[in-house]
Protein backbone atom coordinates (compact mmCIF):
# COMPACT_ATOMS: atom_id res chain seq x y z
CA UNK A 1 0.00 0.00 0.00
CA UNK A 2 1.24 3.51 -0.84
CA UNK A 3 -0.11 6.82 0.31
CA UNK A 4 -1.24 9.32 -2.28
CA UNK A 5 0.70 12.53 -2.77
CA UNK A 6 0.50 15.01 0.10
CA UNK A 7 0.35 18.68 -0.84
CA UNK A 8 0.34 22.17 0.70
CA UNK A 9 -2.32 24.80 0.04
CA UNK A 10 -3.99 27.96 1.31
CA UNK A 11 -7.34 28.76 2.89
CA UNK A 12 -9.00 31.43 4.98
CA UNK A 13 -7.95 31.24 8.66
CA UNK A 14 -10.18 28.90 10.73
CA UNK A 15 -12.54 30.59 13.18
CA UNK A 16 -10.86 29.05 16.23
CA UNK A 17 -7.72 31.10 15.55
CA UNK A 18 -9.67 34.22 16.57
CA UNK A 19 -10.63 32.97 20.04
CA UNK A 20 -9.12 35.81 22.07
CA UNK A 21 -9.94 34.14 25.39
CA UNK A 22 -6.94 31.83 24.81
CA UNK A 23 -8.59 29.26 27.08
CA UNK A 24 -7.50 26.33 24.92
CA UNK A 25 -4.10 27.75 23.98
CA UNK A 26 -1.12 25.46 24.46
CA UNK A 27 1.35 26.73 27.06
CA UNK A 28 5.12 26.60 26.70
CA UNK A 29 6.94 23.55 28.03
CA UNK A 30 10.29 23.70 29.83
CA UNK A 31 13.28 22.93 27.55
CA UNK A 32 14.80 19.50 28.02
CA UNK A 33 18.58 19.92 28.52
CA UNK A 34 19.21 16.45 27.05
CA UNK A 35 18.58 17.77 23.56
CA UNK A 36 20.82 20.85 23.81
CA UNK A 37 24.51 20.37 23.04
CA UNK A 38 26.66 21.15 26.07
CA UNK A 39 29.05 23.34 24.10
CA UNK A 40 26.20 25.63 23.07
CA UNK A 41 24.21 25.56 26.33
CA UNK A 42 24.99 28.66 28.39
CA UNK A 43 23.39 27.51 31.65
CA UNK A 44 20.48 25.47 32.96
CA UNK A 45 17.11 27.21 33.18
CA UNK A 46 15.18 26.66 36.38
CA UNK A 47 11.62 25.51 35.46
CA UNK A 48 10.00 27.87 37.99
CA UNK A 49 11.98 30.81 36.61
CA UNK A 50 11.12 29.76 33.06
CA UNK A 51 7.38 29.86 33.74
CA UNK A 52 7.52 32.97 35.94
CA UNK A 53 9.04 35.12 33.20
CA UNK A 54 6.32 33.92 30.82
CA UNK A 55 3.56 35.28 33.07
CA UNK A 56 1.82 38.24 31.33
CA UNK A 57 2.49 40.57 34.26
CA UNK A 58 6.27 40.37 33.77
CA UNK A 59 6.67 41.92 30.27
CA UNK A 60 3.77 44.32 30.85
CA UNK A 61 5.27 45.61 34.12
CA UNK A 62 8.81 45.89 32.77
CA UNK A 63 7.63 47.62 29.57
CA UNK A 64 5.53 50.10 31.59
CA UNK A 65 8.39 50.89 33.98
CA UNK A 66 10.72 51.32 31.01
CA UNK A 67 8.44 53.77 29.20
CA UNK A 68 7.73 55.85 32.33
CA UNK A 69 11.44 55.98 33.18
CA UNK A 70 12.36 57.10 29.67
CA UNK A 71 9.74 59.86 29.68
CA UNK A 72 11.02 61.12 33.04
CA UNK A 73 14.69 61.01 32.02
CA UNK A 74 13.94 62.75 28.72
CA UNK A 75 12.48 65.67 30.67
CA UNK A 76 15.41 65.48 33.11
CA UNK A 77 17.91 65.78 30.25
CA UNK A 78 15.93 68.59 28.69
CA UNK A 79 16.13 70.52 31.94
CA UNK A 80 19.92 70.13 31.88
CA UNK A 81 20.14 71.41 28.28
CA UNK A 82 20.92 67.85 27.19
CA UNK A 83 24.41 67.87 28.69
CA UNK A 84 26.06 64.44 29.11
CA UNK A 85 25.98 62.94 32.57
CA UNK A 86 29.26 62.93 34.44
CA UNK A 87 29.53 59.16 34.20
CA UNK A 88 29.34 59.34 30.39
CA UNK A 89 32.61 61.31 30.34
CA UNK A 90 34.61 58.56 32.05
CA UNK A 91 36.71 55.85 30.39
CA UNK A 92 34.85 53.25 32.45
CA UNK A 93 31.59 54.19 30.78
CA UNK A 94 33.12 53.89 27.31
CA UNK A 95 34.55 50.48 28.21
CA UNK A 96 31.17 49.31 29.48
CA UNK A 97 29.48 50.50 26.27
CA UNK A 98 32.01 48.54 24.21
CA UNK A 99 31.49 45.40 26.31
CA UNK A 100 27.71 45.83 25.99
CA UNK A 101 27.89 45.95 22.19
CA UNK A 102 30.32 43.03 21.95
CA UNK A 103 28.18 40.92 24.27
CA UNK A 104 24.97 41.53 22.29
CA UNK A 105 26.78 40.91 18.99
CA UNK A 106 28.07 37.55 20.23
CA UNK A 107 24.80 36.64 21.94
CA UNK A 108 22.72 37.48 18.84
CA UNK A 109 25.13 35.47 16.70
CA UNK A 110 24.72 32.49 19.04
CA UNK A 111 20.92 32.69 18.88
CA UNK A 112 21.02 32.97 15.07
CA UNK A 113 23.37 30.01 14.68
CA UNK A 114 21.61 27.84 17.25
CA UNK A 115 18.13 28.44 15.78
CA UNK A 116 19.31 27.75 12.22
CA UNK A 117 21.14 24.63 13.44
CA UNK A 118 18.01 23.33 15.17
CA UNK A 119 15.88 24.01 12.07
CA UNK A 120 18.43 22.14 9.95
CA UNK A 121 18.31 19.13 12.28
CA UNK A 122 14.53 18.98 11.97
CA UNK A 123 14.42 19.74 8.25
CA UNK A 124 13.42 16.84 5.94
CA UNK A 125 15.81 15.79 3.21
CA UNK A 126 15.18 16.48 -0.46
CA UNK A 127 14.95 12.76 -1.22
CA UNK A 128 12.06 12.16 1.17
CA UNK A 129 8.60 11.61 -0.32
CA UNK A 130 6.01 14.37 0.03
CA UNK A 131 8.75 16.87 0.82
CA UNK A 132 6.46 19.93 0.87
CA UNK A 133 4.08 18.34 3.37
CA UNK A 134 7.05 17.37 5.55
CA UNK A 135 8.41 20.93 5.43
CA UNK A 136 5.01 22.40 6.30
CA UNK A 137 4.62 19.91 9.16
CA UNK A 138 8.09 20.76 10.51
CA UNK A 139 7.49 24.53 10.42
CA UNK A 140 3.89 24.45 11.63
CA UNK A 141 4.07 21.80 14.39
CA UNK A 142 7.10 22.81 16.42
CA UNK A 143 6.20 20.83 19.56
CA UNK A 144 4.90 17.38 20.36
CA UNK A 145 5.62 13.97 18.82
CA UNK A 146 6.91 13.70 15.26
CA UNK A 147 4.68 12.34 12.51
CA UNK A 148 5.72 9.10 10.84
CA UNK A 149 6.97 9.14 7.27
CA UNK A 150 4.20 9.63 4.74
CA UNK A 151 4.73 6.43 2.74
CA UNK A 152 4.70 2.82 3.85
CA UNK A 153 7.90 2.19 1.90
CA UNK A 154 9.67 4.56 4.26
CA UNK A 155 9.12 2.07 7.07
CA UNK A 156 9.40 -1.24 5.22
CA UNK A 157 12.54 -0.27 3.31
CA UNK A 158 15.92 -1.30 4.70
CA UNK A 159 17.38 2.05 3.64
CA UNK A 160 18.66 3.56 6.87
CA UNK A 161 19.45 6.94 5.32
CA UNK A 162 15.92 8.30 5.70
CA UNK A 163 16.04 11.43 7.84
CA UNK A 164 13.26 11.24 10.44
CA UNK A 165 13.80 13.89 13.17
CA UNK A 166 13.62 12.56 16.71
CA UNK A 167 12.06 15.74 18.12
CA UNK A 168 10.17 18.78 16.98
CA UNK A 169 11.89 22.17 16.74
CA UNK A 170 10.74 23.33 20.19
CA UNK A 171 11.80 20.08 21.85
CA UNK A 172 15.08 19.97 19.93
CA UNK A 173 16.48 23.02 21.74
CA UNK A 174 14.54 25.95 20.31
CA UNK A 175 12.63 26.30 23.61
CA UNK A 176 15.90 27.12 25.35
CA UNK A 177 17.09 29.76 22.88
CA UNK A 178 13.65 31.28 22.28
CA UNK A 179 13.30 31.90 26.02
CA UNK A 180 16.81 33.38 26.26
CA UNK A 181 16.14 35.66 23.29
CA UNK A 182 12.92 36.83 24.96
CA UNK A 183 14.79 37.61 28.20
CA UNK A 184 17.46 39.50 26.26
CA UNK A 185 14.82 42.03 25.17
CA UNK A 186 14.73 43.32 28.75
CA UNK A 187 18.51 43.74 28.77
CA UNK A 188 18.50 45.54 25.40
CA UNK A 189 16.91 48.55 27.10
CA UNK A 190 20.47 49.36 28.18
CA UNK A 191 20.75 50.85 24.66
CA UNK A 192 18.31 53.54 25.74
CA UNK A 193 20.11 54.13 29.03
CA UNK A 194 23.35 54.74 27.11
CA UNK A 195 21.62 57.33 24.92
CA UNK A 196 20.15 59.07 27.96
CA UNK A 197 23.47 59.06 29.82
CA UNK A 198 25.01 60.89 26.86
CA UNK A 199 22.45 63.63 27.44
CA UNK A 200 20.47 62.79 24.32
CA UNK A 201 16.74 62.26 23.99
CA UNK A 202 15.30 58.79 23.53
CA UNK A 203 13.11 59.11 20.45
CA UNK A 204 9.60 57.73 20.09
CA UNK A 205 11.06 55.12 17.72
CA UNK A 206 13.66 54.00 20.27
CA UNK A 207 11.19 53.80 23.16
CA UNK A 208 8.36 52.17 21.22
CA UNK A 209 10.71 49.65 19.62
CA UNK A 210 12.12 48.31 22.89
CA UNK A 211 8.82 48.28 24.78
CA UNK A 212 6.83 46.60 22.02
CA UNK A 213 9.33 43.86 21.22
CA UNK A 214 9.12 42.62 24.81
CA UNK A 215 5.42 41.81 24.36
CA UNK A 216 5.91 40.27 20.92
CA UNK A 217 8.67 37.92 22.06
CA UNK A 218 6.73 37.09 25.21
CA UNK A 219 3.66 35.98 23.24
CA UNK A 220 5.74 33.88 20.86
CA UNK A 221 7.59 32.13 23.70
CA UNK A 222 4.59 31.64 26.00
CA UNK A 223 2.44 29.95 23.36
CA UNK A 224 5.22 28.16 21.46
CA UNK A 225 4.10 29.98 18.32
CA UNK A 226 5.71 28.60 15.17
CA UNK A 227 5.62 32.00 13.34
CA UNK A 228 7.91 33.40 16.05
CA UNK A 229 10.77 31.36 14.58
CA UNK A 230 10.82 33.73 11.61
CA UNK A 231 11.19 36.73 13.90
CA UNK A 232 13.92 35.11 15.99
CA UNK A 233 16.02 34.18 12.95
CA UNK A 234 15.65 37.56 11.23
CA UNK A 235 16.02 39.68 14.35
CA UNK A 236 19.03 37.80 15.73
CA UNK A 237 20.74 37.95 12.35
CA UNK A 238 20.21 41.71 11.98
CA UNK A 239 21.24 42.33 15.59
CA UNK A 240 24.48 40.41 15.05
CA UNK A 241 25.40 42.85 12.27
CA UNK A 242 24.04 45.91 14.08
CA UNK A 243 25.84 45.40 17.41
CA UNK A 244 29.03 44.43 15.58
CA UNK A 245 28.82 47.82 13.85
CA UNK A 246 28.27 49.58 17.18
CA UNK A 247 31.23 47.74 18.72
CA UNK A 248 33.50 48.80 15.86
CA UNK A 249 32.38 52.42 16.10
CA UNK A 250 33.02 52.29 19.88
CA UNK A 251 36.61 51.34 19.02
CA UNK A 252 36.82 54.39 16.70
CA UNK A 253 37.37 52.14 13.69
CA UNK A 254 36.49 54.05 10.49
CA UNK A 255 33.61 52.47 8.58
CA UNK A 256 31.94 53.37 5.26
CA UNK A 257 29.20 55.95 5.68
CA UNK A 258 26.79 53.86 3.63
CA UNK A 259 27.04 50.97 6.10
CA UNK A 260 24.74 52.56 8.69
CA UNK A 261 22.18 53.33 5.99
CA UNK A 262 22.37 49.70 4.83
CA UNK A 263 21.75 48.44 8.36
CA UNK A 264 18.67 50.67 8.69
CA UNK A 265 17.40 49.35 5.34
CA UNK A 266 17.92 45.78 6.52
CA UNK A 267 15.98 46.51 9.70
CA UNK A 268 13.02 47.81 7.69
CA UNK A 269 13.29 44.80 5.36
CA UNK A 270 13.19 42.36 8.29
CA UNK A 271 9.98 43.93 9.57
CA UNK A 272 8.31 43.71 6.16
CA UNK A 273 9.48 40.15 5.42
CA UNK A 274 8.86 38.89 8.96
CA UNK A 275 5.38 40.41 9.12
CA UNK A 276 4.41 38.99 5.73
CA UNK A 277 5.70 35.51 6.57
CA UNK A 278 3.99 35.59 9.97
CA UNK A 279 0.66 36.46 8.35
CA UNK A 280 1.22 33.67 5.84
CA UNK A 281 1.07 31.11 8.66
CA UNK A 282 -2.61 32.00 9.15
CA UNK A 283 -3.52 30.86 5.65
CA UNK A 284 -1.37 27.75 5.15
CA UNK A 285 -2.86 24.26 5.28
CA UNK A 286 -1.40 20.91 4.32
CA UNK A 287 -2.33 17.25 3.95
CA UNK A 288 -1.90 14.97 6.95
CA UNK A 289 -2.71 11.26 7.39
CA UNK A 290 -5.94 10.20 9.08
CA UNK A 291 -6.06 6.57 10.18
CA UNK A 292 -9.21 4.43 10.19
CA UNK A 293 -9.22 1.83 12.95
CA UNK A 294 -10.47 -1.72 12.74
CA UNK A 295 -13.99 -0.76 13.89
CA UNK A 296 -14.15 1.67 10.94
CA UNK A 297 -13.97 4.81 13.08
CA UNK A 298 -11.71 7.59 11.88
CA UNK A 299 -9.08 8.97 14.22
CA UNK A 300 -8.05 12.55 13.67
CA UNK A 301 -4.48 13.41 12.72
CA UNK A 302 -3.97 15.11 16.07
CA UNK A 303 -5.24 12.07 17.94
CA UNK A 304 -2.85 9.84 16.07
CA UNK A 305 -0.04 12.29 16.73
CA UNK A 306 -0.80 12.16 20.44
CA UNK A 307 -0.65 8.37 20.37
CA UNK A 308 2.82 8.63 18.86
CA UNK A 309 4.07 9.93 22.18
CA UNK A 310 3.78 6.42 23.62
CA UNK A 311 6.60 5.17 21.40
CA UNK A 312 10.31 5.44 22.08
CA UNK A 313 11.97 7.70 19.51
CA UNK A 314 15.57 6.86 20.40
CA UNK A 315 17.65 5.26 17.69
CA UNK A 316 18.41 2.26 19.89
CA UNK A 317 14.77 1.14 19.60
CA UNK A 318 13.99 2.11 16.01
CA UNK A 319 13.35 -1.52 15.12
CA UNK A 320 10.35 -1.89 17.45
CA UNK A 321 9.21 1.61 16.57
CA UNK A 322 9.18 0.81 12.84
CA UNK A 323 7.29 -2.42 13.44
CA UNK A 324 4.56 -0.52 15.30
CA UNK A 325 4.28 2.13 12.61
CA UNK A 326 4.21 -0.46 9.84
CA UNK A 327 1.32 -2.15 11.66
CA UNK A 328 -0.56 1.17 11.91
CA UNK A 329 -0.02 1.85 8.24
CA UNK A 330 -1.84 -1.36 7.29
CA UNK A 331 -5.08 0.36 8.31
CA UNK A 332 -7.13 2.15 5.70
CA UNK A 333 -5.70 5.63 5.40
CA UNK A 334 -7.31 8.87 4.34
CA UNK A 335 -5.94 12.36 3.78
CA UNK A 336 -7.15 15.36 5.69
CA UNK A 337 -6.25 19.02 5.24
CA UNK A 338 -5.13 20.56 8.52
CA UNK A 339 -4.40 24.25 9.24
CA UNK A 340 -0.83 25.27 9.95
CA UNK A 341 -1.76 26.97 13.24
CA UNK A 342 -3.62 24.79 15.73
CA UNK A 343 -5.23 27.26 18.13
CA UNK A 344 -5.51 30.92 19.10
CA UNK A 345 -2.33 30.66 21.15
CA UNK A 346 -0.48 30.14 17.87
CA UNK A 347 -2.24 33.00 16.06
CA UNK A 348 -2.26 35.52 18.94
CA UNK A 349 1.47 36.38 18.57
CA UNK A 350 0.92 36.97 14.85
CA UNK A 351 -1.77 39.59 15.46
CA UNK A 352 0.20 41.20 18.30
CA UNK A 353 3.33 41.40 16.15
CA UNK A 354 1.55 42.81 13.09
CA UNK A 355 -0.14 45.51 15.19
CA UNK A 356 3.27 46.34 16.65
CA UNK A 357 5.03 46.36 13.26
CA UNK A 358 2.67 48.77 11.47
CA UNK A 359 3.62 51.87 13.55
CA UNK A 360 7.22 50.62 13.83
CA UNK A 361 7.69 50.44 10.06
CA UNK A 362 6.26 53.95 9.73
CA UNK A 363 8.65 55.28 12.39
CA UNK A 364 11.65 53.56 10.80
CA UNK A 365 10.80 54.82 7.31
CA UNK A 366 10.38 58.35 8.68
CA UNK A 367 13.76 58.05 10.42
CA UNK A 368 15.33 56.78 7.19
CA UNK A 369 13.97 59.71 5.19
CA UNK A 370 15.11 62.29 7.77
CA UNK A 371 18.55 60.77 8.29
CA UNK A 372 19.55 59.83 4.76
CA UNK A 373 17.26 61.06 1.98
CA UNK A 374 16.83 64.68 3.15
CA UNK A 375 20.49 64.86 4.05
CA UNK A 376 21.41 63.92 0.49
CA UNK A 377 19.06 66.58 -0.94
CA UNK A 378 20.54 69.29 1.30
CA UNK A 379 24.17 68.38 0.62
CA UNK A 380 26.02 70.67 -1.83
CA UNK A 381 26.52 69.37 -5.35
Amino acid sequence: MTFQSFSVGYRLPPRELFDWSLTNATQATVPNPEYIARWIRLFEIDPALFHWFLEPKVPITIAAVYVVSVLYLNRFNEGRQNRPWNIAKTSTFKTLVLCHNIFLALFSGLIFYATCHILWNCWPRKTEPNILAHVADSLCRISGPVRPALTQESWTSEDQSLHIPLQRVWDNGYAYFCWLFYISKFYETVDTMIILAKGKKSSVLQTYHHAGVMLCMWSGARYMASPAIVGVVLNSGIHTCMYSYYALTSLKIPLPGALKQTLTSLQIAQFLVGGAMGLGYLFVEYDAPVYRSANNTTASASAFKDSMGKFDYHLSTTGNFKDQIASDLQRETEVQRVPCLQDSGQSFPVFITVLYLLPLIYLFVSFFRRSYLKRVKLSPK
